[in-house]
């Protein structure tokens, strides 16, 4: 997939020595232009917090155990800590999230990354209820820190310079951990249902990162074998299938280990942390999931959607 932005951001941020580890810009984008923040957000101290964290493989819980004591000492209510690659994998994955945390009442939310060494960064902001977590004009805090030693003096600093009062006072001893996305096994199905020859497709516009290749979405769906229809981004499910659909296009992006959990395959032989795509069909009514016999993720979104395209020529 080409990503303008990308090489933007490996220069800025590679300038420092905290280059190992980079996942924000890849699911967040929308956070690179708040670096620099400075201002606590005027709540932090008095509502929920939703943490999200990007961390190497196999390692977010433990970077959100060692993070969870510095955010009670400040009375950051960090009440759920999310691995943030699987919140921003795509619109399955937050459909049935996001209501849900808007439920839990979060108002603040803390994205957090950190490498292999202890090195990262951290954002203090509001949280926007919507697909893009963040709010968009809201005030934000961000800290480079080069150990968890040196983030917690950084916070309690920016918090001597504030007249931040504190009522968040039952805090949490530990972190509260969550799964963002899942699919239930009898949901989840392999071999692609045949029934997918005589329905029609919906294919909803890229939003996001991927929205300038609605261009090239459609010129490959040109190659898929049955009935398709490309569809506007912001019509809710209800809408699509009182128009006639029964099937829709649905893909997640996440590193390969976290994708293959989501979605019930066998761990082994994942590359870890390799952020890929992942195709597949959702039949609209009764909500089941058609992946394909094989596994055909790709980094490239380009290659992983030519990959499901060549597993339904197959359906017989």
């Amino acid at each position: 997939m080409k990503r303008l932005f990308i090489p933007i951001f490996l220069i800025t941020w590679c300038i420092s020595p905290l280059c190992a580890w980079t996942q924000i810009a890849e699911v967040m984008p929308a956070l690179l232009e708040k670096r620099g923040g400075t201002v606590l957000p005027a709540d932090i101290r008095n509502e929920r917090t939703l943490v999200l964290v990007s961390a190497p493989a196999g390692s977010w819980q433990e970077v959100s155990a060692k993070v969870h004591p510095i955010f009670a000492a400040h009375a950051i209510d960090a009440v759920a800590y999310y691995q943030l690659e699987e919140v921003m994998a795509g619109p399955d994955a937050q459909k049935e999230l996001l209501p849900l945390l808007e439920k839990r009442q979060f108002r603040q939310v803390a994205v957090l990354e950190s490498n292999a060494e202890g090195k990262g960064e951290l954002f203090l902001t509001a949280f926007s209820g919507d697909a893009s977590l963040v709010e968009s004009n809201g005030t934000l805090w961000h800290q480079v820190f080069t150990d968890w030693e040196s983030l917690e003096t950084a916070l309690e600093a920016a918090f001597q310079n504030t007249s931040i009062s504190a009522t968040n006072f039952l805090i949490p001893d530990f972190p509260e951990f969550f799964r963002a996305a899942g699919v239930p096994d009898e949901k989840r199905f392999e071999r692609i249902n045949p029934d997918i020859k005589l329905d029609n497709l919906a294919v909803r516009a890229f939003t996001g990162l991927l929205e300038a290749e609605n261009g090239r979405l459609n010129t490959l769906m040109q190659n898929y074998p049955f009935r398709w229809e490309q569809v506007n981004a912001e019509l809710s499910e209800d809408v699509i299938r009182r128009n006639g659909f029964q099937w829709i296009l649905g893909y997640l992006r996440a590193p390969e280990a976290n994708l293959k959990e989501i979605l019930g395959y066998d761990l082994k032989g994942s590359e870890g942390n390799k952020m890929v795509y992942k195709f597949y069909f959702r039949q609209l009514y009764a909500q089941e999931i058609y992946l394909g016999t094989s596994w055909d993720a790709h980094p490239d979104w380009e290659q992983a959607l030519k990959n499901l395209i060549r597993q339904a020529e197959s359906v017989k």
